[in-house]
Formats: structure tokens, C-alpha cells, sequence
């Protein structure tokens, strides 16, 4: 094992060299020890990666996976810094949305996470908590 990183010798370690963890994503070395590298997340879209984490322990770190990828998305149509948007934040009174901004957050939510929105559904939605809540159905 040398010349390897700490996380592949223990990777090595715990698997007995069955497979190695060198240049997979930290989805992919939880998915491993997980189920012992039966299922391989690599090359899965990001909404697969989180349902697979959606187990009771992993349910609080794909909920907060989802909101930080939707802050992301979210900076990306308005002017407003990522520690300014909390699960409470309003989109249309807190965070400055428009209506055409909120639809066209849409599309983009749609690709980063590989499902397909209900316009009819996410008329309602008003927080980004709500906005979490709604994808965590989804995926």
C-alpha cells in the first residue's frame, strides 16, 4: 500500500483489498461501507446518491445535502449570500424571487437532481424548507 492516501489503506484494510477506494467520491466510499461495496454509487445522479443515503442514520445528512445544493441554485437567480438563506427563508418576501425566477429555478432543480417537478405541486411552495420537503418525495 505505499505511496497510498491514509483513507485507501483503510479502505484496503476493511475490505481485504476487495476493492479499492482511490479516486471515488465520498458518496461512493459511503455507499461501500455501507453494504460492503455490493452496490456502486459511482456514475449515479445525484438523487439516486441520496435516496441510497435515506436511511434513518442518513436521512438529516441527505436533508441537509439537498439544502445546500439548492442554495446553490438558489444564488444563482437572485443576489443574496448563501449564509443568508435558511429552511424558513421565504423565496418570494425573504429572498427576492420573482415569479419568473421561481420558475425558472425549476429547470435547473430538475437537472441537478434528476426528477421531474409538478408545477401544479410547487405552486405552493413558499420556504425552502417546504422546497426540501417536496424533493425529498422525489427522490
Amino acid at each position: 500500500m505505499e505511496g497510498r492516501s491514509p483513507a485507501i489503506e483503510l479502505a484496503h484494510e476493511k475490505d481485504g483489498g476487495r476493492r479499492e477506494m482511490e479516486g471515488r467520491s465520498p458518496a461512493v466510499e459511503l455507499a461501500h461501507e455501507k453494504d460492503g461495496g455490493r452496490r456502486e454509487m459511482e456514475g449515479q445522479s445525484p438523487a439516486i446518491e441520496l435516496a441510497y443515503m435515506s436511511g434513518k442514520p442518513g436521512r438529516e445528512k441527505r436533508r441537509t445535502i439537498m439544502f445546500e445544493k439548492l442554495v446553490n441554485i438558489i444564488c444563482h437567480y437572485v443576489e443574496v449570500e448563501p449564509g443568508d438563506i435558511h429552511p424558513e427563508s421565504r423565496f418570494m418576501e425573504d429572498l427576492g424571487f420573482t415569479s419568473f425566477d421561481f420558475m425558472s429555478m425549476l429547470g435547473e432543480i430538475e437537472d441537478e437532481f434528476d426528477v421531474e417537478v409538478e408545477q401544479t405541486e410547487v405552486a405552493d411552495i413558499r420556504t425552502v424548507q417546504e422546497a426540501v420537503e417536496y424533493l425529498e418525495k422525489l427522490v
